[in-house]
């Protein structure tokens, strides 16, 4: 478990990310329906879709948008899999002929999990795997469907959030899907694995309360961070991928010592 020692600065920004922010999550879901009739009436009992909304069993809807075939559509899947299609899964995506897009209200875990529902329910009636716009990651629907097995903190965090790495830091994107801030950390303090970065998300994703600047953070190994919040000025505030509460950066004791 991840322990808050103390604060070195009484900064608190709760209002910041405590702030309200329209967040749409949009999923696209590839398939080999021959009209999109066929996908509706491949839809699993208790759940209804017709040309513009999916209406899941317990009455939630969700925005469709059923769109051709579009070229470049495979190779973009292909390079964001985080957990590739199984065999069956990537031939189906080669000669898919619909994608349906779903886009609902993000913002919280709640509205997460129903998301991941609602892009399970078309898999089941035949979509071969899953791309999320908010994150720029996909996965095939048999992973897809592990994950909502689940759908604890671990598993809703793996669906949503990407891990990505410039020449200097590591960085999430995506978790404004749960109306939390993204996270970032210079390469060197993520771990062999990027474990430390792993242990942060899941950490910050169970907190009742934001972190404060200047607060420190100390992991399972042993390592301090400093926390600062700072504005996304990665993606503009149009792009689906982009964080209205913008990114904690953790800033290890190692990486302050050494500047000073």
């Amino acid at each position: 478990m991840i322990l808050a020692y103390f604060h070195t600065s009484f900064v608190f920004l709760e209002s910041l990310l405590m702030a309200k922010h329209e967040i749409l999550v949009t999923l696209r879901i590839p398939g080999t329906w021959p009209t999109p009739a066929d996908l509706f009436a491949a839809m699993p009992a208790g759940c209804k879709m017709q040309a513009d909304a999916l209406i899941l069993s317990d009455g939630t809807e969700i925005e469709v948008n059923i769109r051709p075939r579009d070229a470049q559509f495979v190779s973009v899947f292909g390079q964001a899999c985080r957990r590739g299609p199984t065999k069956a899964e990537k031939a189906a995506l080669q000669k898919y002929t619909w994608q349906i897009c779903l886009t609902g209200p993000g913002g919280s875990m709640h509205n997460a999990v129903v998301m991941m529902q609602a892009a399970a329910a078309v898999l089941q009636a035949g979509g071969s795997g899953v791309f999320i716009d908010n994150s720029a990651m996909s996965f095939g629907a048999e992973a897809w469907h592990e994950m909502v097995k689940f759908q604890d903190t671990d598993a809703i965090s793996y669906a949503f959030t990407s891990i990505a790495r410039d020449p200097q830091v590591t960085y999430t994107i995506g978790m404004h899907v749960f109306g939390l801030p993204n996270l970032e950390m210079r390469n060197a303090d993520t771990g062999p694995d990027g474990d430390e970065l792993i242990e942060l998300i899941q950490w910050i994703c169970n907190q009742e309360k934001p972190c404060e600047t200047g607060q420190l953070i100390s992991t399972p190994s042993g390592s301090l961070f400093r926390v600062s919040i700072q504005p996304d000025k990665r993606f503009p505030p149009q792009a689906p991928m982009h964080n209205p509460w913008g990114t904690i950066r953790f800033t290890s004791t190692k990486e302050i010592s050494e500047r000073n």
